[in-house]
């Protein structure tokens, strides 16, 4: 767990947000558009279904590469 004052941080992290609009290929699901591990300006898309549907795509301006 994070540090907090030499106490586990136990906060919740938000979730991500699950669009309506882009929708996964593979399974139907909604996507998620999240930040990139190494590079946090950047983002991918992935299915809300993971980890049953392990689709992924990369974002392009906002959108998912479909």
């Amino acid at each position: 767990f994070p540090d907090k004052h030499g106490k586990p941080d136990l906060a919740a992290k938000k979730k991500a947000a699950v669009s309506n609009e882009y929708l996964c290929p593979q399974c139907g699901k909604g996507l998620v558009r999240r930040p990139s591990a190494k590079d946090k300006k950047k983002f991918w898309w992935g299915c809300s279904g993971f980890p049953a549907c392990k689709f992924t795509t990369f974002d392009n301006h906002g959108k998912p590469k479909l």
